[in-house]
């Protein structure tokens, strides 16, 4: 059974600030992580989205995405590059996750990333993503 997971930010501890984000000491979350899993990180931090990426690249999930734009996701990139993240995995991570259906609205872009991970827990992703 494939199990969904979504960072939202999944293991963060949030302070009294909207914008004060601090790691958990002990991520067993991330640990976890396995190839029955399929991955979406959704978050407004890009330095969040890069640690929680560098956490599941090495996770081999049989599904792995990311909701960023084009500066977000150059930006996270580079810092996995920095560090020593393999080109080959960093081009496997579907990013921006959803299909393209021409969401607009956060509502339509949620049915978009729901639609891409049910996609690709039934293995119907492929045929689905015309520019692949």
């Amino acid at each position: 059974m494939r199990h969904i997971l979504a960072a939202l930010p999944i293991g963060w501890d949030r302070g009294e600030n909207m914008k004060d984000y601090t790691m958990m000491p002990a991520d067993h979350r991330l640990e976890l992580v396995g190839r029955e899993h399929l991955v979406a990180i959704m978050t407004h931090d890009p330095d969040i989205s890069a640690h929680v990426l560098s956490q599941t690249l090495v996770s081999h999930a049989s599904y792995l995405g990311m909701l960023a734009g084009r500066r977000k996701r150059e930006y996270i990139y580079d810092l996995l590059r920095a560090e020593g993240a393999p080109l080959a995995e960093l081009a496997a991570v579907r990013c921006p996750v959803g299909l393209a259906v021409g969401a607009s609205s956060p509502q339509q872009i949620a049915v978009a990333v729901v639609a891409e991970l049910l996609a690709a827990r039934a293995g119907t992703l492929q045929r689905l993503r015309l520019e692949d």
